[in-house]
């Protein structure tokens, strides 16, 4: 699968959170980071997750671009995530050991959650 597939593939289970794909799709070690989380092992991440899961929040996502040639070790993704009364824009960047997702750096304006 390329690259630029494996991303994408995993914002559905993300959402939902179906946590056995998830972690299907993350290597060891893995490493997460956004605003208000930084996570490695991906157990810990997913730990997360279980606890505040994303649909819970009563977002939804729509997912603008996933970018990078989808041959190389990493690929950029672009999505709106939708909360009660906030829309944010998002950028995540995945880096990727061989077919599996190594890192990802989480990227949005935390103010709105202060």
């Amino acid at each position: 699968m390329p690259h630029r597939e494996i991303p994408l593939e995993s914002v559905s289970p993300f959402c939902r959170p179906d946590l056995a794909v998830l972690a299907n799709l993350l290597d060891q070690p893995f490493h997460f980071q956004e605003p208000f989380l930084e996570a490695a092992p991906h157990e810990v991440c997913l730990a997360r997750l279980r606890i505040d899961p994303p649909d819970q929040r009563g977002g939804t996502l729509r997912i603008h671009r996933a970018g990078g040639p989808g041959k190389g070790p990493e690929v950029a993704m672009f999505r709106h995530d939708r909360k009660p009364g906030v829309t944010l824009l998002m950028a995540q960047w995945v880096r990727f050991r061989g077919e599996k997702i190594a890192e990802i750096l989480l990227f949005f304006d935390s103010g709105p959650f202060a």
